[in-house]
């Protein structure tokens, strides 16, 4: 039998492969912030963050793969806010200070890409 052949049926490896893929999943989605409310959702795919009455869904996509993206969705005391344009931005002022939530637009041109609204630097 080929060696190739023999380390892909290990039940051990397959069971170590899998461990070792949920606890990435589930380290990857806790979220720290020093100026505004975060936390993981019970969705281990999701990340929530509250800055005063804005309230950021942000859906990770492949998480913890090279392919990792995300869709933000930006809500206003419960109603969801439908970015205009790319780059439009909203401040946010909390009182550590401020959050700004920026609209990227909703294409999606790779598996990576992010879209929808962020909390994020966006680069120039």
């Amino acid at each position: 039998m080929p060696t190739g052949a023999r380390r892909a049926g290990c039940p051990l490896r397959r069971a170590l492969a899998a461990i070792g893929l949920g606890a990435g999943l589930c380290l990857g989605t806790a979220v720290a912030s020093a100026d505004a409310h975060a936390v993981a959702s019970a969705d281990a795919h999701e990340e929530v963050r509250q800055a005063g009455h804005y309230l950021l869904r942000t859906r990770i996509l492949h998480a913890g793969t090279r392919s990792e993206g995300r869709i933000g969705r930006l809500f206003r005391d419960g109603i969801e806010l439908p970015g205009r344009a790319p780059g439009e931005a909203i401040d946010v002022t909390t009182p550590a200070g401020t959050v700004r939530f920026t609209y990227l637009g909703e294409a999606r041109p790779h598996l990576w890409s992010v879209s929808g609204w962020t909390d994020r630097a966006v680069p120039r």
